[in-house]
């Protein structure tokens, strides 16, 4: 396993440095509920979320993840939403012969008003990798060309600057 690198992301703009998906908070302090985020832009396998030029509404939680949600067709990924909430959950469910259809991945937690990137540089890239084999039940009842075995996969989802994405 790898390891994630926390920086302190600064509130306010004009950062020379900025980096794709870089939050940059606005914290209503006399009602919490009214706090927004700005992310900096960045694709998902080339695609913007769909609200990456808004100011997106922060549930804050503790903590609070602001992290992709994409939707796929099992083969790539078609949309991408930016969320902010403490429901984030990355679990995927193996999908036989497949993908999953939608995936989630965090680049920020949000802790006591302060966001800290959880994700390497550079945009986001995801491809499906397969997570087990399982054998059929039954080889006698295969047809000529079948697989003696299915495979269940899911999304692998990294930072362009992860050192384990391929170039």
């Amino acid at each position: 396993m790898g390891y994630l690198d926390f920086k302190q992301i600064p509130n306010g703009g004009g950062n020379p440095n900025q980096e794709p998906f870089d939050v940059v908070l606005s914290i209503d302090s006399q009602n919490l509920n009214n706090s927004t985020a700005t992310v900096a832009p960045g694709t998902v396998n080339g695609i913007f979320p769909a609200n990456w030029d808004q100011k997106i509404p922060v549930v804050l939680g503790d903590p609070t993840y602001g992290y992709i949600f994409a939707e796929t067709n099992g083969k790539t990924v078609t949309k991408a939403t930016i969320l902010f909430d403490a429901a984030y959950d990355p679990a995927q469910e193996p999908v036989n012969n497949g993908l999953p259809t939608t995936f989630q991945y965090a680049f920020c937690i949000i802790k006591n008003n302060i966001a800290y990137r959880c994700m390497g540089g550079g945009s986001i890239v995801a491809w499906g990798e397969t997570q087990y084999i399982k054998g059929v039940e039954n080889p006698s009842t295969l047809q000529p060309g079948q697989l003696p075995y299915e495979t269940f996969n899911v999304w692998v989802v990294k930072s362009e600057g992860d050192p384990r994405v391929l170039r």
